[in-house]
């Protein structure tokens, strides 16, 4: 025994409507539905006729098609979310060797720069004492220049 119904409702799959994400075969269809009057409301694919017009067994068997739909849905979305996260994932990751690569080059600078003031302040201090040496030994030349009656000549 077939069960026939009238329904009022038409489905449409627009081949342009299918698509690829990033690449894998995961195609996405978008279902539309019409009416007679030719509006297009938001409706589910497999949409349940009336109730009368359905043995059980078909409603079952609709219900399963429509909960496997549904389910392929949500794996799609799920699988979607999933490499969204892992490209975000990947960029954050990027990002992170970027700026690690920066405070590198930022701590090396900063050690390069200790290790010249440090050199710096040692040149300073040897400085000092070849200055006070060299005044020392002006003063000795001014000494026995002045002992042994000589003008001394500074330079």
């Amino acid at each position: 025994m077939h069960h026939h119904f009238q329904s009022r409702t038409v489905d449409v799959v627009h081949s342009h409507v299918v698509r690829y994400d990033f690449g894998n075969d995961h195609a996405y269809n978008r279902l539309e539905t019409r009416h007679d009057d030719g509006a297009t409301p938001l409706q589910l694919p497999f949409s349940e006729p009336h109730n009368s017009d359905l043995s059980e067994a078909a409603r079952q068997q609709m219900l399963s098609l429509r909960s496997v739909h549904r389910r392929n849905e949500l794996l799609a979305t799920v699988s979607r979310l999933v490499r969204c996260f892992d490209a975000e994932l990947r960029v954050l990751r990027n990002n992170r060797f970027y700026i690690d690569t920066i405070l590198k080059r930022a701590e090396l600078s900063q050690l390069t720069s200790f290790d010249e003031y440090r050199l710096l302040k040692e040149f300073e201090k040897s400085e000092l004492v070849l200055t006070e040496r060299a005044r020392s030994k002006a003063q000795e030349k001014q000494d026995l220049a002045t002992k042994a009656n000589i003008p001394f000549v500074t330079k």
